[in-house]
């Protein structure tokens, strides 16, 4: 689950300006706290919803993603150097469900040391 910090500082700072050219992006409240943080969201576009979270969070973020996106070529680098974890979802196949317990246990473990999780539990992105 460990990530590249000098990866996760380039990518935040990337997105934060490429988003930045097509939202207006504006941050409401405190900014997230110290320690064990578990952050849930919907998901209606694929990589702009993550690429937000990281945007706008001073501290990294731990996802939980997709398996197939760890196949692709480019991407599948880009996160794991970002230390996410990958999930087995029921529709890409069931009988690899159980390897769930590794990034579940992972994600469990970096909540114990204070780490910040991010997911979204709908498991796809929607319309």
């Amino acid at each position: 689950m460990a990530h590249s910090p000098r990866v996760y500082a380039v990518v935040h700072r990337v997105l934060a300006f490429a988003l930045g050219l097509f939202y207006r992006i504006e941050r409401a409240g405190p900014p997230l706290p110290d320690g064990p943080l578990l952050l849930v969201g919907n998901h209606p576009n694929a990589l702009i919803d993550p690429g937000l979270m990281i945007a706008v969070s001073a501290r990294p973020l731990t996802f939980l993603a997709k398996e197939p996106i760890f196949r692709m070529p480019g991407l599948g680098a880009l996160v794991r150097a970002l230390g996410a974890l990958p999930v087995v979802r029921a529709q890409d196949d069931p009988a690899r469900m159980r390897e769930n317990t590794e990034a579940l246990g992972a994600a469990s473990r970096g909540l114990a040391e204070g780490r910040a999780i991010a997911l979204f539990p709908e498991g796809r992105s929607h319309s």
